[in-house]
């Protein structure tokens, strides 16, 4: 038994061969799923990009509350923009303009990370 016999040898060498035939289809296969699942995840990412572009914009957003306050008759109004958030500050106004301008704030598509009312004054804090 100090030699090969060749049959084995040869016999090994078809059983590697088909081996690496069969893993290299199934790999191809997984590989095909995770690229029809990425090119999904692109086209989200894309519609959501888009979205984020259309609602994300801070002036926009800014501009947005200047014409609530204005539709609302509140001319006593501060608003701040730091970064990420922007504060609403308003004194003095009355509860009807008041109303109508967190009625109008509710309908739109924001984040309030913090709401503050005091018989006739607002400290709101919107995320952008």
């Amino acid at each position: 038994m100090n030699k090969f016999n060749p049959l084995y040898l040869l016999l090994f060498s078809i059983m590697l061969f088909l081996y690496s035939m069969v893993d290299l289809k199934s790999s191809n296969e997984s590989l095909l799923q995770i690229k029809e699942q990425n090119k999904q995840f692109v086209k989200i990412s894309t519609k959501y990009n888009s979205l984020q572009k259309v609602w994300g914009k801070e002036q926009g957003t800014k501009k947005k509350f200047e014409n609530i306050l204005k539709l609302s008759n509140i001319r006593n109004a501060n608003i701040v923009t730091n970064g990420k958030t922007i504060k609403i500050k308003i004194k003095n106004a009355s509860l009807k303009s008041l109303d109508k301008f967190m009625n109008e704030i509710l309908n739109e598509t924001i984040v309030i990370l913090n709401f503050s009312l005091t018989k006739n004054n607002l400290d709101l804090e919107v995320g952008l």
